[in-house]
């Protein structure tokens, strides 16, 4: 069934007020992918709306929830989310910096999604949040986070742009090199590494 704008941000506001209750939050969770998978082009923008408003103050279930129904969203609707790739990617690099490592676990499922189900957008549209977020960012969790997008949105794209990437590797090598000599954290450096790996297998080095 599908369902029109009518009402749907009501629909969706009282679910998302039920993910934060572990009562709730399981009837809740289906209702709301069960909203999503149904959608029709015209409800895209309120429900993207909805799901992107989430900040610090709702609860750890609600915002992972909340990034998880993006790969949701891409596995079901495909290119039809492309005028939304923006807000979609905004969305997924705000919550890098959040303090549950299992929201940032979604964010690189959903960066994953994004890029393997919406083939549309250039390649490093897709790409471009997560290297600005990698190169600025000082939180070495966060960058861990953007790391590991990154390398998901390199293994999960069809179309990978070769030059872009072989211009890429010698940043991120320096980049890598340079966190193991500072001390970053381990994962840092493994996500970093990790992303390197994940250019040299698509140019096939």
């Amino acid at each position: 069934k599908k369902i029109a704008p009518l009402d749907l941000k009501h629909r969706v506001l009282a679910c998302l007020h039920k993910l934060s209750d572990r009562d709730t939050h399981s009837a809740a969770a289906s209702e709301l992918e069960s909203i999503a998978k149904a959608l029709i082009a015209d409800a895209l923008p309120p429900f993207l709306s909805s799901i992107s408003a989430t900040d610090s103050s709702d609860k750890s279930l609600v915002r992972r929830h909340c990034i998880k129904l993006i790969s949701v969203l891409a596995e079901h609707h495909k290119n039809s989310l492309s005028p939304y790739m923006s807000k979609l990617l905004s969305a997924v690099v705000r919550r890098l910096r959040d303090p549950d490592s299992a929201v940032r676990s979604a964010c690189v499922a959903a960066s994953l999604s994004l890029s393997s189900n919406l083939t549309s957008p250039p390649f490093t549209s897709i790409t471009k949040p997560f290297l600005e977020f990698l190169f600025t960012e000082q939180d070495q969790n966060a960058q861990t986070g953007a790391a590991l997008c990154l390398a998901a949105t390199i293994k999960g794209s069809r179309s990978p742009d070769a030059a872009s990437l072989r211009r890429l590797l010698p940043r991120l090598e320096k980049l890598a090199k340079c966190d193991g000599w500072s001390g970053a954290i381990p994962p840092l450096v493994a996500s970093e590494n990790m992303v390197v790996m994940r250019i040299e297998a698509s140019l096939g080095y």
